[in-house]
């Protein structure tokens, strides 16, 4: 009788633990539906290709910021984005082309999985993000990534007070207390790889 209750008593924490990670993951799942990232991909690990990333990130930000950040809602910033690829795409060209790069700049809107992500004071799950990439040439190389909604690329852009505004109390405890929530960002991990979700 004491190995029944016993492995009754493992089901039912077993049960408890993998309710509780699967709220959790849903939560997670719900944040990242938030927030919309920039992705700049450097053509190679070359210190040519890695300098001129930054150099194609900072034009974007300063030549695209009223695209980039002056948005009511993530799905305004997304639309705006998406009907002005081509010009993002030429602005990204123009700087190559000055710094003798012969390679060119591709710009899309893409749902793409991240791995968790530590943004200065803030921590990003792992999951499907809307994201504003930019490959540059091979696309092969160390990449570069921050968050343009809520705005938390701007240099005076405060990481917690921009999410406030978008996110509810729970996931912005999940993205500030990353001390909490450690062991779960890995399982996370693990549980995406495993199921394979895609949306």
């Amino acid at each position: 009788m004491k190995k029944l209750e016993l492995s009754i008593f493992i089901a039912l924490l077993l049960t408890i633990a993998v309710g509780s990670f699967t709220g959790f993951a849903q939560r997670c799942e719900e944040l990242s539906g938030k927030v919309l990232r920039l992705h700049v991909i450097a053509n190679s690990d070359s210190t040519a290709d890695q300098s001129i990333k930054l150099k194609v990130r900072d034009t974007i930000l300063k030549e695209s910021g009223t695209l980039l950040f002056n948005n009511p809602d993530k799905q305004n910033a997304k639309k705006r984005l998406s009907q002005n690829l081509e010009e993002i795409e030429v602005t990204a060209n123009r700087m190559l082309a000055e710094n003798g790069f012969d390679y060119q700049a591709q710009a899309s809107i893409e749902n793409k999985y991240f791995n968790t992500r530590v943004y200065d004071n803030v921590t990003l799950p792992a999951g499907y993000y809307d994201s504003l990439c930019i490959r540059l040439g091979k696309a092969q190389g160390k990449n570069w990534w921050c968050v343009v909604y809520p705005p938390m690329c701007l240099p005076a852009a405060c990481e917690e007070a921009e999410l406030a505004e978008v996110l509810n109390d729970d996931e912005l405890h999940i993205v500030t207390d990353k001390g909490s929530y450690v062991v779960k960002f890995k399982l996370l991990e693990l549980y995406e790889k495993l199921v394979g979700r895609k949306k």
